[in-house]
């Protein structure tokens, strides 16, 4: 079990995470991926209720089915430089979840990816909203769409 799992750093070793790895592990409050991360399974986070910061390998280019879905407290997430799609459901219920910081390499967002995130506010965008129009967004991201979007850079 991993009910007094609090806060995880994995080694530069790790190359991936499988699908559902620290699911239901509910008393992770931070997590950090070494940089040599390129692949995330479904589900790996999914009811990591206490999550609050993650730090993401740049090398991750698609937020899996799921990824985040009911991570309650976390407030922030800043998306790799080579993100290109969010899959379904891959941060719904994420009630905390404020600010998201983005490139414009994305290109999709699944169905309800950001389902029950009332909270968010804030997108934080390197490159230009012309190129975040371009992005093909699905069903269910109503607090997606309604968000602020900021440009900080490109």
């Amino acid at each position: 079990g991993c009910e007094r799992l609090e806060a995880v750093a994995l080694p530069e070793s790790v190359t991936s995470i499988g699908e559902s790895a620290f699911e239901y592990c509910a008393s992770i409050t931070e997590f950090t991926m070494g940089d040599a991360v390129s692949e995330i399974g479904k589900y790996a986070f999914r009811y990591c209720f206490s999550l609050a910061k993650i730090e993401l390998s740049d090398d991750i280019r698609i937020i899996p089915e799921g990824l985040f879905d009911s991570c309650e407290h976390l407030v922030r997430v800043d998306l790799p430089k080579a993100m290109t799609r969010i899959d379904t459901l891959a941060f719904s219920g994420c009630t905390s979840l404020g600010t998201i910081s983005m490139h414009t390499s994305l290109s999709s967002i699944g169905i309800s990816a950001f389902a029950l995130c009332e909270s968010l506010s804030r997108i934080e965008l390197y490159g230009s909203t012309e190129e975040l129009a371009l992005v093909s967004v699905s069903g269910g991201n109503e607090a997606f769409l309604k968000a602020e979007v900021k440009e900080v850079g490109k």
